[in-house]
């Protein structure tokens, strides 16, 4: 069955969230028509959650734009899908683990393709070749297959970040016997995927999908080995490959990856004194469960965000909103 299809690309005021170039080729090739919309502050309401319907909070702030954007175009040409390709990065393993070597070390030995593959995880990740064999060598013997994941417990109060270290793992984390690291590493990165299929707005007019984290796209990637995922200069490169004719080769080659970052800061800095005012006065304070005097210090800090750090606390700023939200 034949669908009508229209393409929407968002842009912001950074270079890194400007995708127009690439939009347009794919675009082109696909023999779509493309709209493009300009991500507005105006459209932002950080005291509002869009999982508010939810037992927990799985929406970001800043998909408010780019969701009301795509329903209004939506409505606009009748359209009653709204299609993105979240979750590409987690399915299509870009990930740049050496878990990805030992993989391949365990079942095949120091041949050729564990070389090969060693050889693009150095030039990916600018690691000595010989370092990253005997790393291997180790995650493939030494060590057990269970990724180590980093709980985010930045400006978390000591309360909840013992809650945290108390807290069983996710299941996902916890691979049974037998398990290659990295096949294991690859459903680990599954995890934050599922928010795309679990944060259902079933108040939304059109029918929102992620075919990429569908379900029988998942178990495909699943059976590919890991070092498949690397090549020369390319990460995801089984995607890559599979779409080569479909595609142009400027989108197909290319190694650099828009984000929404900048907009998220320009949010930060934008309602800064709504977020200090909604994270020192609100629920998460009230229950113990943050650093108060940490989110302090860090939102007091005069002129533009710097690092990554913002991004933790828009996250807090979600989990306030949703918080609020459930009376």
């Amino acid at each position: 069955m034949r669908a009508d299809v229209i393409g929407l690309n968002l842009v912001g005021d950074d270079a890194a969230s400007d995708e127009r170039h690439y939009a347009a080729l794919a675009a082109q090739a696909a023999s779509i028509d493309l709209q493009t919309r300009r991500f507005e502050l105006a459209r932002i309401d950080v005291r509002s959650s869009g999982a508010a319907h939810m037992p927990y909070p799985v929406h970001r702030c800043f998909t408010q734009a780019q969701d009301a954007i795509a329903a209004e175009m939506a409505a606009e040409w009748g359209a009653d899908r709204v299609i993105d390709g979240g979750g590409g990065d987690n399915v299509f393993f870009a990930s740049r683990t050496v878990a990805i070597l030992a993989d391949c070390l365990a079942t095949r030995g120091p041949n050729r393709s564990f070389w090969d593959a060693a050889r693009v995880l150095g030039d990916l990740g600018q690691a000595g070749i010989w370092t990253l064999a005997w790393r291997a060598a180790h995650r493939a013997w030494f060590r057990s297959p269970a990724p180590r994941q980093a709980p985010a417990i930045d400006f978390l109060s000591d309360a909840a970040r013992a809650i945290v270290r108390d807290t069983p793992a996710h299941s996902w984390f916890l691979p049974p016997p037998g398990i290659l690291p990295g096949r294991a590493a690859h459903v680990a990165l599954l995890v934050p995927a599922q928010n795309l299929v679990e944060a259902v707005n079933a108040l939304a007019p059109q029918h929102a999908v992620s075919p990429l984290v569908s379900q029988p796209v998942v178990e495909a990637c699943l059976r590919i080995p890991s070092w498949h995922w690397l090549a020369p200069g390319r990460d995801r490169a089984v995607a890559r490959r599979a779409f080569e004719p479909d595609l142009p080769a400027a989108i197909v080659s290319r190694r650099s990856k828009g984000t929404p970052t900048g907009f998220v800061a320009t949010i930060f800095d934008r309602h800064r004194p709504v977020i200090r005012d909604m994270l020192l006065g609100g629920r998460l304070a009230a229950l113990g469960l943050i650093d108060t005097g940490k989110l302090a210090e860090a939102l007091s800090l005069p002129g533009p965000v710097r690092g990554l750090r913002f991004v933790r606390m828009m996250e807090l700023v979600d989990a306030e909103a949703w918080a609020a939200a459930q009376g």
